[in-house]
Formats: C-alpha cells, structure tokens, sequence
C-alpha cells in the first residue's frame, strides 16, 4: 500500500515531556531552550502542575507567539496542555476530555494533515478504560494518518515500571 504521508522530508517536530513543576522558572527555561534548541513544532506538556489562571503567562514566556490548549474543563489541574507553532501548524481541537486532547494538525508547508491525540491516562487500570474505549472509536474508520502520544500510565511488565 502506498502512502504519499511517508514520501519525503516531513518538516515537524512532535515532543510530548511529562514535566512535573512546570511552575519553576528553571523548568520553565530549561523547556524554552530544549523548544528552541531541536526547532520544535509541537508539544504536549503533562503533569505540569500549573494554576489555570497562570498558564497564559507561563506559555508566552516558554514560546512566545504559539497558541495552545488545555483540559482544564475536564481536570482542575489541567492534566494536558497541547501547544504549537501557528506560523508552521494549523490546529483545530476536534474533542477534549480529561485524559485527552483531539486534533487535527496541517503542515502548512506541505499539503499533510493529521489526526493528533495527545495522552494523558488516569493511573488506574479501571479510570484509563473510557479512554482506550474513546481511543478504538476515533481510529474507526480514519483514512489519514494519526498519531496518539503521551503518557498512557499503562506497562506491560511490572519491570517497565523502573
């Protein structure tokens, strides 16, 4: 089977960084440079610890002039936040729920469009079962590529736990 999404250089950067106490200024400098240094263009942020009412301010210092989204609707502490690059993505949030962000992502220099799921499952085999169930659903069907990335709080052996 051919797929025209494989052919060629794809020109974007996907990073998810469980990143707990996001809220310190070295963390929050350590993340601005890793960002700059490896010319990200997308980044899942989980675990952050950030106060919905500081997040604006703690994105514009890490990436100035990205757009971003967060789960705080679902999860008083924000569990997710997705940010991007808007001069080399377009982004449209199609679902949101506490242990997941829904997107569609275009890269605006070549004509590819992906689906995108950033992850961030409960610890709980029984809380992360409405998410594999949502999971199954969304890939039903898809023609296009798709991505699901993040922390599913999930191992296959108790020794992929350390």
């Amino acid at each position: 089977m051919k797929r025209p999404w494989i052919q060629g250089t794809i020109l974007m950067k996907l990073v998810t960084w469980n990143i707990r106490g996001l809220n310190k200024l070295h963390k929050q400098k350590e993340l601005k440079l890793f960002v700059e240094e490896n010319n990200v263009s997308i980044i899942e942020i989980l675990e952050h610890k950030i106060k919905e009412n500081t997040t604006h301010g703690i994105v514009k210092k890490i990436v100035p002039g990205w757009k971003y989204e967060a789960n705080y609707e679902y999860s008083n502490k924000g569990r997710i936040w997705l940010l991007w690059n808007p001069q080399l993505i377009e982004c449209v949030i199609l679902s949101k729920y506490e242990q997941y962000i829904q997107g569609r992502l275009k890269l605006k220099c070549k004509n590819l469009t992906i689906l995108f799921v950033a992850i961030y499952g409960l610890h709980t085999i029984q809380n992360r079962k409405s998410m594999w169930e949502d999971l199954r659903l969304m890939s039903a069907g898809v023609n296009e590529p798709m991505i699901c990335m993040g922390d599913y709080n999930a191992i296959l052996t108790g020794d992929d736990r350390v």
